[in-house]
C-alpha cells in the first residue's frame, strides 16, 4: 500500500512539473505537440472502451487536429465530425460506432486546445485549478464521511456507486470558489463571470467523471490505461477536464 501511495505521489508531482513547464514556456508549437500527443493517447485508450481496434482512427483524428495550426480548433473539430460521419455512411460501414471515439475523447481535446488558443494559458490554468480542487474536495469529503458517518452517504449515480452526492456537492462548492478566486485575480473577467464559469466547469467535470466511469463499467475495466501508473490512464485523469473545457468555452467564448 505504501509503495502504491508513493507511486501516486511521484506521478502526480511529475504531472505538476510538466504542466508548470508548459505554462511557463507557453509556446504554440510545444502546446500543439503536447495536445497532439494527448489526443493520440486518449484515442488509443478509448478504442477498447467502445469495443473497437481500428488504430487508423487515431491517425484520422491527428490529421484533422493538424488543421488547428491554421484554423480555429472548434472548426477543425466540426469538420472532422462531419467528414468522419459522412465517410462511415458513404462506405456503409457495419460499425456506425466508429464515430464514437471522435465524439469522445477527440472532440473534447479539440475543445481544450480551443480554450487555450482563444482564451489563453491563464484560462487553461484556471480550468485545471477548478477541476483539480473539485476532484480533490469530492474525494476527501467522501472518504471522511465514509469513515465517520457512512449512513448519510447517498450514491450519486449507478454509473459510479462509490461517488456520493455529498462528495460531489463539496467538490462543486470548493472547486467553484477556488476557480472564481483565481480567475478574479489573474484573468480579466468579473467575479460573477468567474464564478459562473467555475460552477459550470465543476458540474460538467462531474458528468465527465461519470461518463468515463460509465464506459469503464460497460467494458468491465478498472482503468482506461496504465500509462500514468497508479493513476491509470490519460482518460482517467482528464475526463473531468475534457468536459469542463467545454463548459468554460460556452461562457468565455
Amino acid at each position: 500500500m505504501f509503495t502504491s501511495l508513493l507511486n501516486r505521489i511521484i506521478v502526480a508531482a511529475l504531472l505538476i512539473i510538466a504542466f508548470s513547464v508548459l505554462v511557463v514556456l507557453d509556446s504554440f508549437w510545444l502546446n500543439f505537440a503536447v495536445f497532439a500527443l494527448l489526443l493520440c493517447v486518449a484515442m488509443y485508450e478509448s478504442l477498447p472502451l467502445y469495443g473497437l481496434n481500428q488504430k487508423f482512427l487515431i491517425i484520422i483524428a491527428l490529421v484533422f487536429f493538424s488543421f488547428s495550426i491554421f484554423l480555429n480548433p472548434l472548426f477543425a473539430m466540426l469538420t472532422m465530425l462531419c467528414l468522419v460521419a459522412g465517410g462511415v455512411a458513404f462506405v456503409k460501414s457495419p460499425e456506425p460506432k466508429l464515430i464514437l471515439p471522435f465524439l469522445y475523447p477527440a472532440a473534447p481535446v479539440f475543445a481544450l486546445f480551443a480554450l487555450l488558443n482563444e482564451c489563453g494559458m491563464l484560462c487553461l490554468v484556471w480550468l485545471v485549478i477548478t477541476v483539480a480542487t473539485s476532484d480533490t474536495a469530492a474525494f476527501a469529503c467522501g472518504k471522511i464521511l465514509r469513515l465517520k458517518k457512512p449512513d448519510i452517504l447517498r450514491s450519486l449515480s449507478p454509473a459510479s456507486p462509490n461517488k456520493s452526492i455529498q462528495g460531489a456537492l463539496a467538490g462543486v462548492i470548493l472547486g467553484s470558489f477556488a476557480g472564481a478566486l483565481y480567475a478574479s485575480i489573474f484573468v480579466d473577467v468579473s467575479f460573477f463571470v468567474a464564478l459562473g464559469a467555475s460552477v459550470l466547469a465543476c458540474v460538467f467535470g462531474v458528468f465527465g467523471d461519470l461518463f468515463e466511469s460509465y464506459l469503464k463499467r460497460l467494458s468491465d475495466v478498472k482503468d482506461s490505461g496504465k500509462i500514468l501508473g497508479e493513476h491509470g490512464g490519460v482518460l482517467d485523469r482528464f475526463d473531468a477536464i475534457f468536459f469542463g473545457a467545454i463548459a468554460m468555452l460556452v461562457v468565455l467564448a
